[in-house]
């Protein structure tokens, strides 16, 4: 039933369009789509080496451009949104992908030119303002070759001589081109200098925020008379784990983190970071068969007070292949956190919650993904973490 609603909706969607004469064109229906939606990445100078910045472009690239959208590899946003929705989604509507259909199908139109949308600009610099501590990493050369990533952690000293309230976090990308994401944390061994750790996929401590091409600031909300905020402690340090994809060899970084403060005297509720389900790297170990595909899972709870959930940070590693975590209240209601249908560990990060979400005392939280060993007979260690 639910395939054929959806089939009348894509019928009725495209007849209306030939109904009445408006088909499609790139400078009304298909330049808004790109513009919002593909261009955090696909312009000149952006970590793809693909530019949408032009009609000529996207025309010369309309048959890639229909594939990936279609399938849903691109714009790409992992969690399943018909299982939970989150803030900062960027995914395409069905109508948007009916729209790019259709326009490639008639032919492309260029359409009226002078009713093309602002063209937005990119660049390198805070969202922010000024920032009461920057911390950049030294000047760091790729070594990435043409068929491997590189995975390098870097510990930096804060300096700071007493403890801080954070309001919001950045992350400035040193250069866009290369730097595919970066996880923010509060180092569990902080050092009086700056360390790098290489072949480093996470740092240890408490991770308090992930970057990714076109990701928001972490600004902490306040509702209610509420302030939410995290501690940055004295004395202490920040790891940036960089990932560097395959290609960038050579290629030279300086990215830094900015942190903004709360005034002294702010009463704050601290969010924290925790591991809930612990499994392989940070918990108990385990082995993935050769030739196969095998499931994990664990569980949390049940939980002995209240939770207010913000985000939720799934990780798999390499081997990973679908993930699912959700709650099971004392009353036996369901609350979905997230489900990954295709993990890609290219694609990772925090995802935020429209709103927080409350798990009752008494709850328990389970968690399953299932691991595709069928390549290579290679363990991978896996975790999963959620804010809370």
């Amino acid at each position: 039933m639910s395939f054929r609603v959806l089939l009348t909706i894509c019928v009725f969607l495209i007849s209306y369009n030939f109904i009445n004469g408006q088909s499609p064109n790139y400078s009304e229906d298909i330049a808004p789509i790109i513009y919002n939606k593909c261009l955090q990445c696909h312009h000149v100078g952006g970590i793809s080496s693909l530019s949408l910045e032009t009609y000529a472009n996207t025309v010369t690239n309309a048959g890639m451009i229909q594939h990936v959208t279609s399938s849903g590899e691109m714009p790409p946003w992992p969690p399943d949104t018909l299982y939970k929705n989150y803030a900062y989604e960027n995914v395409l509507s069905l109508q948007e992908i009916n729209s790019i259909t259709n326009w490639i199908s008639n032919g492309s139109p260029i359409g009226d030119t002078s009713l093309l949308p602002t063209m937005p600009t990119f660049n390198n610099t805070s969202q922010l303002g000024m920032p009461d501590l920057e911390l950049q990493i030294p000047t760091y050369t790729s070594t990435a070759t043409t068929n491997s990533d590189d995975y390098v952690c870097i510990s930096i000293p804060t300096g700071l001589l007493q403890d801080k309230k954070v309001k919001a976090i950045e992350v400035i990308a040193g250069n866009v081109q290369i730097v595919h994401h970066v996880l923010v944390y509060i180092d569990a061994f902080p050092n009086n200098s700056t360390i790098i750790t290489t072949d480093c996929m996470g740092g240890e401590g408490s991770m308090i925020y992930s970057y990714a091409p076109g990701s928001k600031p972490l600004i902490f909300p306040e509702e209610n008379n509420n302030k939410f905020g995290s501690i940055l402690p004295a004395n202490s340090s920040i790891t940036l784990a960089m990932h560097y994809p395959e290609g960038s060899y050579g290629q030279i970084d300086s990215t830094k983190v900015r942190f903004y403060f709360y005034p002294e005297n702010t009463t704050i509720r601290e969010v924290s970071n925790d591991f809930l389900i612990n499994e392989g790297l940070f918990g108990i170990p385990f082995y993935l068969p050769p030739n196969q595909i095998t499931q994990i899972s664990g569980t949390y709870g049940p939980t002995i007070e209240d939770y207010s959930f913000m985000s939720v940070f799934p990780h798999m590693h390499l081997l990973g292949k679908d993930f699912i975590c959700y709650a099971v209240t004392p009353l036996n209601d369901t609350i979905n956190l997230i489900k990954i249908n295709n993990w890609d560990f290219e694609w990772q990060g925090s995802y935020f919650f429209k709103k927080f979400i409350k798990i009752p005392a008494g709850s328990t939280i389970y968690a399953y993904g299932n691991y595709d060993n069928c390549q290579c007979n290679k363990s991978k260690s896996y975790y999963s973490s959620i804010w809370s």
